[in-house]
């Protein structure tokens, strides 16, 4: 698994910014309806990233995963169909949130509005 210039041994069909470039993941992809799959570095913990599919039917899907508010994230999973986006703490946690480097609700709906998701 390749996720910007890091290198996976266990799971070799899939890699950050990934085409179909293989016969295995060719034959994934295909099953899946899955055009691309891009990874984005989030603040969270070593090596965390964020995760955009581009499926066939449904679209433009985002996941965060656990992390801080990103902006390169955003805008990399612009006009998304589904974007899923942790949001740990409530609203008025924000120092908590920095602390624990997750993100409020009030946060995941501004990645969201920069996004433009659906």
């Amino acid at each position: 698994l390749r996720l910007d210039n890091r290198h996976f041994t266990g799971a070799k069909m899939f890699g950050g910014n990934a085409t179909r470039d293989n016969q295995t993941s060719h034959l994934l992809y295909s099953s899946l309806g899955i055009n691309s799959i891009r990874t984005v570095p989030v603040a969270h913990c070593r090596d965390a990233f964020a995760l955009i599919v581009d499926f066939d039917t449904i679209g433009r899907v985002a996941y965060s995963g656990d992390c801080r508010p990103s902006m390169k994230f955003a805008d990399a999973a612009v006009d998304c169909n589904i974007l899923i986006h942790e949001a740990t703490f409530e609203d008025g946690m924000e120092d908590e949130a920095v602390l624990k480097r997750h993100s409020t609700v009030g946060e995941a709906l501004s990645v969201a509005r920069r996004m433009r998701a659906k």
